[in-house]
């Protein structure tokens, strides 16, 4: 975004450790004795307007006490790199297109059709 000469920022909704469900726990590779993982959620902000939400998931072994830092103008992956020595090389990324829920909406300030 900054590259386009927008200034990106973010909403955070939910920073939080969670037991991963199987098919999370399936697509993390995560061994059996250990399903935690850290969850980020955000809005995606451009120049203030609300772009995307979107929801990270991280094995939480990798990244021990990453929920004490404050991602609304902090670069996950920065974050990763600089804090946690992670070098970043592989990542999935899904995007869909689907109905969304009312609280979704409201954050994304969707207009009713």
């Amino acid at each position: 975004m900054r590259e386009e000469g927008v200034n990106p920022s973010s909403v955070v909704l939910k920073s939080q450790i969670i037991e991963a469900d199987e098919v999370t726990a399936k697509k993390l590779q995560l061994p059996p004795h250990q399903k935690k993982v850290f969850e980020l959620t955000r809005i995606r902000c451009g120049d203030g307007h609300p772009l995307l939400l979107e929801t990270t998931r991280i094995p939480y072994n990798l990244c021990e006490g990453i929920e004490n830092i404050q991602f609304e103008n902090t670069s996950l992956y920065n974050t990763l790199s600089n804090q946690f020595g992670l070098n970043i090389y592989h990542a999935v990324e899904t995007i869909e297109a689907i109905l969304i829920d009312r609280s979704a909406a409201i954050h994304l300030q969707c207009d009713k059709k």
